[in-house]
C-alpha cells in the first residue's frame, strides 16, 4: 500500500510539472488563469489533476499542449517586454522559426510562413482574443502589426500552419492569436513610457485591471506613440539600377533633379516626403482597450490606428 501511494504521489508530482509548463508556454488552465495560482497544482491530488483542462488555439475542444495537433509558438508578456520590440512584426520575427517579414515597394510590408508569401497578407489570419480581425475587401491582415504598444498582450499564439478547418477561409500560412491581459492577468495600475533613437520613436502606455470579490473584473487600457522614423542619413534610399532623369517619381516638383540621374546603389539626391518607418500621414499610433468580466459574461471594446 505505501508503494503504491508513492507512485500515486509521485504520477501525480509529474503530472503538476506537466500542467505548470503548459501553462507557463501559453496555455492557460480552465480557471486558473492567476499565474500565481500555478503553485497550487502541485498541492492538488491525481484526480484533481486529471481534471484540468487547458486552452489552445489550435483546437477545437480543451487539450494540453503537449497533445495540439499543430506546430505552435507562443510568446509571453515576459518575452515581449525581454525582446524590445518595436512592432507585432520584429516581434514575430525575433520569436518564430520560419517566419519572413518583407517590406513592400507599394502596399503595406508582409509577413509569411511555410514559404507562403505574397502582396496581400491574405494568407493568413490574426486574432485578438479568438476574433478574426482580417480586413476582407482588400489587403487581409492590416491592423495591430506595426504598433509599438504591446503591454496589453498577455500572451501571443502562432500556429505555424493552417488553420482554417477551425476558424474558416484565410488561415492557410498561420494563425496568430493576440491573448490580451484581463483582471485576472493583471491587478493594480501602471504607467509605462518608451523612446527610441535612430528610428526615432516615443510612446506612453497605461493599463489598470482590478478584481472584483465575486470573481469578476475589469481591465482598461491605453496606449499612445509619436513614430519620428529614421532621416535620410541613418535610412537613406537607394535604388537597384540607374534613373538617367531622377526618380519616376518626383518627391518634391520644385526641387532640382541632379543633372547626372540617379545612380544604382547611391543614395538619392532629392529630397524625400518621409522618414523611414514614419507613420502615415504624422498620425499617432492609438490603442485602447476594456474587458469586463462578471459571472458567464466578458465583454470588450478594442480600438487601434496604425500606419
Amino acid at each position: 500500500i505505501g508503494r503504491r501511494t508513492d507512485r500515486r504521489d509521485a504520477c501525480a508530482r509529474v503530472l503538476a510539472v506537466v500542467l505548470l509548463a503548459s501553462s507557463l508556454a501559453g496555455g492557460r488552465a480552465a480557471g486558473r488563469s492567476d499565474p500565481g495560482e500555478d503553485e497550487t497544482l502541485f498541492d492538488m491530488s491525481l484526480e484533481q489533476l486529471m481534471e484540468q483542462e487547458i486552452t489552445s488555439t489550435a483546437a477545437l475542444t480543451q487539450t494540453s499542449v503537449r497533445m495540439t495537433p499543430a506546430a505552435m509558438t507562443t510568446i509571453t508578456a515576459e518575452q515581449i517586454q525581454a525582446s524590445g520590440a518595436r512592432s507585432l512584426f520584429e516581434l514575430l520575427d525575433i520569436y518564430v522559426p520560419n517566419l519572413q517579414w518583407t517590406r513592400n515597394h507599394w502596399e503595406a510590408d508582409n509577413l509569411g510562413l511555410r514559404g507562403i508569401i505574397n502582396d496581400r497578407d491574405d494568407k493568413y489570419l490574426l486574432l485578438v482574443n479568438g476574433r478574426v480581425l482580417n480586413e476582407r475587401t482588400h489587403y487581409g491582415v492590416l491592423s495591430e502589426r506595426d504598433l509599438v504598444m504591446l503591454r496589453d498582450i498577455h500572451h501571443i499564439d502562432i500556429v505555424r500552419g493552417p488553420g482554417s478547418a477551425l476558424y474558416g477561409p484565410g488561415a492557410i500560412a498561420m494563425v496568430i492569436n493576440i491573448v490580451t491581459h484581463n483582471a485576472a492577468t493583471f491587478q493594480g495600475t501602471e504607467v509605462t513610457g518608451r523612446l527610441g533613437a535612430v528610428e526615432e520613436f516615443y510612446s506612453g502606455e497605461f493599463r489598470h485591471g482590478r478584481k472584483f470579490d465575486d470573481g469578476g473584473g475589469v481591465f482598461l487600457y491605453a496606449g499612445a506613440a509619436n513614430y519620428v522614423g529614421a532621416d535620410e542619413y541613418d535610412a537613406p534610399q537607394i535604388y537597384g539600377f540607374d534613373f538617367p532623369d531622377g526618380p519616376y517619381y518626383d518627391w518634391d516638383p520644385t526641387a532640382e533633379m541632379p543633372s547626372d540621374g540617379t545612380r544604382a546603389g547611391e543614395p538619392i539626391t532629392n529630397p524625400v516626403p518621409n522618414r523611414d518607418g514614419a507613420t502615415h500621414r504624422d498620425l499617432p499610433p492609438l490603442k485602447l482597450y476594456a474587458q469586463v468580466t462578471k459571472g458567464n459574461w466578458d465583454v470588450w471594446a478594442r480600438y487601434t490606428r496604425g500606419g
